[in-house]
C-alpha cells in the first residue's frame, strides 16, 4: 500500500512538473521545430525550488489541520518511520488502532492536498 502511495504521489509530482513548464515557457521563446525534441524536459531549477516550497507548504498546512489523535499516529510512521508495534506504544492503542488512524490522516492529507494543489488531472 505505502508503493503505491508513493507512486500516486510520484505521478502526482509529475504533472504537476510538467504543468509548471508549460505555464512557465516565456511568450517571447520559440516554438520548437516540427519533429524536434523538447529540449524543455527538466524544470528550471527556480521553478523547481518553488514548487518545492509550495508542496512542503501543502504537506506541512495539511498535517497541522489534522486532529492529535490522528496526526500523531500519521507523523510517527510516515516521518519517523517507526513500526506499527512501537507507534501503538507511544500513543497507547493497539496496533489495528494505530493503523487505522494513521490511514484516515493519509486519507485526509492526500485530499487536502488535492484540493490545495489541484488534481494534476485535465478535464
Amino acid at each position: 500500500m505505502v508503493t503505491i502511495d508513493k507512486n500516486k504521489i510520484f505521478s502526482f509530482i509529475h504533472r504537476r512538473e510538467r504543468e509548471v513548464r508549460l505555464y512557465s515557457v516565456a511568450d517571447d521563446a520559440p516554438a520548437p521545430a516540427a519533429g524536434a525534441g523538447d529540449k524543455r524536459s527538466a524544470m528550471h531549477p527556480s521553478n523547481k525550488e518553488l514548487f518545492g516550497k509550495q508542496l512542503r507548504a501543502a504537506f506541512q498546512e495539511s498535517v497541522s489541520g489534522l486532529a492529535e489523535e490522528i496526526r500523531k499516529p500519521f507523523l510517527l510512521r510516515y516521518c519517523e518511520l517507526l513500526k506499527w508495534k512501537e507507534i501503538a506504544s507511544l500513543i497507547g492503542t493497539n496496533i489495528d488502532t494505530a493503523r487505522k488512524r494513521a490511514e484516515r490522516a493519509r486519507q485526509r492529507v492526500l485530499g487536502s492536498m488535492r484540493r490545495t494543489l489541484g488534481s494534476g488531472r485535465r478535464t
